[in-house]
């Protein structure tokens, strides 16, 4: 997922998701992060589950037990909205829409802080051409760049 080591200062990532990866997998690794006591944990994932049978109560289950489990290690959480797509992406921005009033609502029961990338990256109600890898789905890293930018001065880096 993008360039996050080189964009963000040491202490705030760590990657947990791989290529085609769901909320699922990424809880199941959660508690790889315990040990690297990170400043700020970012959590930006779940694209992939809204494809699968019953995602909306799924999704929501498996992002509150992941944020629990991350809460155990740090409470310095940034949730990420999804950012929208494009054509050909076949994930449709009604389905993103729901599933960030599910993070956003998630982060304020929590206390944690919404970052909203998808009103960031959105251009006529699509994902902004300029920021599209080419499949409508995944960012480049103009997008990266964009969002790390703008996330530095949120948190004050």
């Amino acid at each position: 997922m993008g360039e996050w080591e080189k964009l963000i200062p040491k202490k705030i990532v760590f990657v947990l998701g791989c290529g085609g990866d769901s909320l699922e997998g990424i809880c199941q690794r959660a508690s790889l992060v315990k040990n690297l006591n990170p400043k700020t944990i970012i959590v930006f994932g779940g694209v992939n589950n809204l494809n699968r049978l019953f995602w909306k109560k799924k999704f929501k289950i498996f992002y509150t037990q992941l944020i629990n489990s991350i809460l155990e290690t740090t409470k310095t959480i940034c949730l990420f909205s999804l950012p929208p797509t494009r054509k050909p992406c076949k994930i449709s921005n009604a389905k993103i829409i729901a599933a960030n009033n599910m993070i956003s609502d998630i982060a304020k029961i929590n206390n944690v802080y919404f970052f909203d990338t998808y009103s960031l990256l959105l251009n006529n109600g699509t994902l902004n051409l300029a920021f599209d890898n080419g499949d409508g789905m995944h960012l480049n890293k103009e997008a990266y760049a964009l969002i790390s930018r703008e996330l530095k001065k949120k948190l004050g880096y």
